[in-house]
């Protein structure tokens, strides 16, 4: 009788900690796709164009076309300006 119940009992504490590994794996899992999912990052689709000029690509919004044409014929005048200067 008495080794019967000490089967018994090594098997209730093989099946006890089975079922706390089971329930540990479980739950990790859980836990890192609960966090991973939390703060995805969501685009928007950006509707921008391009200007290429003979020395720069200027990615700009199409409201902000003629402010974008000013700027990149300053570029442009700046560079030729910055060449010169490397050149003395």
């Amino acid at each position: 009788m008495r080794i019967r119940m000490k089967v018994l009992h090594s098997f209730h504490a093989v099946v006890v900690c089975c079922l706390a590994i089971g329930g540990l794996l479980v739950t990790a899992k859980d836990s890192s796709a609960q966090y991973f999912g939390q703060n995805k990052v969501q685009y928007q689709k950006l509707d921008f164009k391009v200007l290429r000029t003979e020395h720069f690509d200027i990615y700009f919004y199409p409201e902000e076309r003629a402010g974008t044409e000013i700027a990149a014929r300053m570029a442009e005048r700046f560079e030729k300006m910055l060449l010169q200067l490397q050149e003395k």
